[in-house]
């Protein structure tokens, strides 16, 4: 399959999902990776002045937590209908002077190096080739500067078997990042930090996809994760099974 093919693919399934065409995670809309987020804002610090890259902004949800917090953004994204939602979302919050949204491949941004502090993203590389994609970030990156991205990991078995069990919810071409992956980007960048979520976490998600009972599956949630930061320092081997992973990128 040629690249073109499968750029054109992703767009399309993109705006057919920001259109509503395209059946959403149900569980997503409970915010469930809102601790992962203040982790990456703690990291980052103070953003007064600083020039971060949204890297597949979506609806523009962290294109906006991030103007809010006093940087100016540049959001990108492959999907035409995301991007008319963002802007939306910015106007109606009245950031649009404080975000520019461009339309672009994140494979080839075409964006001048070495201009931003920071580069975010959210589930999105794991739609890109690896090596393409952050080749284009560690370019515009500055020196010293940071990307933060938060990513699905393929190495745990029954995380694997839902995906093939759930086709309709993703894109063929999207795929998990691997080991092999991993090792790629630690060669990449100055220093590569990880941090891992959803080891024992993963079994709250019966309250969701069996009972569907939110209340329960938010209350267990919050306290397998508690019980996840304990094991995973004292069990590391175990994070190669988590089902996410937020990383750390240093040029």
């Amino acid at each position: 399959m040629t690249t073109k093919s499968r750029i054109d693919m992703e767009r399309d399934f993109h705006d057919r999902k920001a259109e509503g065409l395209v059946e959403n995670q149900d569980f997503y809309r409970l915010d469930i990776t809102s601790d992962i987020r203040a982790e990456m804002f703690r990291k980052m610090g103070s953003l007064q002045g600083k020039k971060v890259l949204d890297f597949g902004c979506g609806s523009g949800w962290m294109s906006i937590a991030l103007a809010e917090r006093g940087c100016d953004v540049v959001a990108v994204d492959l999907s035409l209908q995301s991007l008319k939602k963002a802007r939306q979302a910015a106007s109606e919050k009245g950031l649009e002077n404080r975000i520019t949204f461009c339309q672009m491949n994140g494979e080839a941004l075409g964006i001048k190096s070495s201009q931003f502090d920071f580069v975010i993203g959210n589930a999105i590389i794991h739609h890109l080739d690896v090596q393409n994609a952050f080749q284009e970030i560690r370019e515009i990156l500055k020196k010293g500067g940071v990307a933060y991205f938060v990513e699905p990991l393929g190495l745990n078995p029954i995380i694997n078997f839902y995906r093939k069990l759930t086709p309709n919810k993703r894109t063929v071409d999207e795929r998990p990042l691997t080991a092999e992956d991993m090792r790629l980007i630690r060669g990449m960048f100055q220093e590569t930090r990880v941090q891992f979520y959803f080891f024992l976490a993963l079994l709250s998600f019966f309250w969701s996809f069996v009972i569907k009972n939110d209340t329960l599956f938010l209350m267990s949630m919050r306290i397998l994760k508690k019980a996840d930061r304990w094991l995973l320092s004292a069990a590391p081997f175990l994070n190669r099974y988590c089902w996410l992973g937020l990383f750390q990128l240093q040029k």
